[in-house]
């Protein structure tokens, strides 16, 4: 399992947190591969909420986007 978080608010004019769901490498970012872990734990600290995404969802993906409150653009679980 893989914690990242997020303790920035929205953006004007941009819904949802973002999460970055890779590791760093120097100055860029690389992705986390299946076998390397199974979940993403998130937490947005303005909405203190918390995800569980499986590593099967975020795909190729190098940032997510989280939205707390709308269940219905989620994926992996939601705690609140």
């Amino acid at each position: 399992m893989q914690v990242k978080s997020c303790f920035t608010g929205e953006r004007d004019g941009v819904n949802g947190f973002n999460i970055t769901v890779a590791r760093s490498r120097g100055h860029g970012k690389i992705n986390y591969e299946v076998g390397d872990i199974d979940f993403i734990a998130a937490f947005i600290a303005k909405c203190n909420a918390w995800y569980l995404v499986p590593m099967e969802s975020v795909g190729q993906k190098k940032s997510i986007r989280l939205y707390p409150g709308e269940k219905q653009a989620q994926e992996g679980l939601w705690f609140v």
